[in-house]
């Protein structure tokens, strides 16, 4: 639909798309709070308030829709992860640099992304977004790349699977993670983040038409 409102190729639709519906992510669980219509607490802004506080809530009807919110926030989870995965597979499918990149990109952040949901049906869209789109990234290199590409993205794999392995079973298995992992994942997360919107220009070929308006 994208493609066809605004005359675009199919992979800068699929990035356009892909980059919209990743931003949104972070909005859906308070988008989920305001569909299940839950209560909005009011916060005290001194000690008289905390004095004169008499409001109550029904505890049931709390309960209720915070199940329905939990619901609400699933189901925008996986509408948002399938078109990111749909974007992943056109641009794995365009299969040029920058869409591939892109595609990289967008698997990588949807990994990150699953972090602060705890509930594995929350984690289970962002997760299969994120892994898919490593497999479609890899699978597109392995195509349009020579016998030595194809070699590279194989044991390039299976490295980074032994290293990832090695540094689980060294220091997360069994033990308390440190808050110093967590914060280099947050630091890769925003710079993959501020990367996002640089790449989906590149697949959109603005950089050329841009560099065409010079007299």
């Amino acid at each position: 639909m994208v493609g066809l409102a605004f005359s675009v190729g199919a992979p800068a639709a699929a990035a356009v798309v892909a980059t919209v519906a990743f931003a949104a992510l972070p909005a859906l669980p308070m988008a989920a709070y305001r569909l299940a219509r839950l209560p909005v607490p009011s916060i005290p802004t001194g000690p008289d308030d905390l004095k004169t506080d008499t409001e109550t809530v029904d505890g049931r009807s709390v309960l209720r829709r915070s199940e329905r919110a939990d619901a609400f926030l699933t189901a925008l989870l996986w509408t948002v992860a399938l078109l990111v995965l749909g974007g992943e597979f056109v641009l794995a499918l365009d299969g040029r640099l920058p869409a591939v990149l892109l595609c990289l990109v967008l698997a990588l952040l949807s990994l990150l992304r699953a972090r602060p949901f705890l509930g594995r049906a929350q984690r289970a869209p962002v997760l299969l977004a994120g892994s898919l789109g490593l497999g479609l990234a890899a699978a597109a290199t392995f195509a349009a790349g020579g016998a030595a590409i194809r070699l590279g993205v194989v044991l390039g794999g299976l490295v980074v699977a032994a290293v990832v392995s090695l540094i689980y079973g060294l220091t997360v298995a069994g033990k308390r993670i440190s808050p110093v992992w967590g914060r280099l994942l947050d630091i890769v997360e925003i710079l993959l983040i501020i990367s996002l919107v640089p790449f989906a220009v590149w697949v959109c070929g603005l950089y050329g038409w841009i560099v065409n308006l010079r007299p």
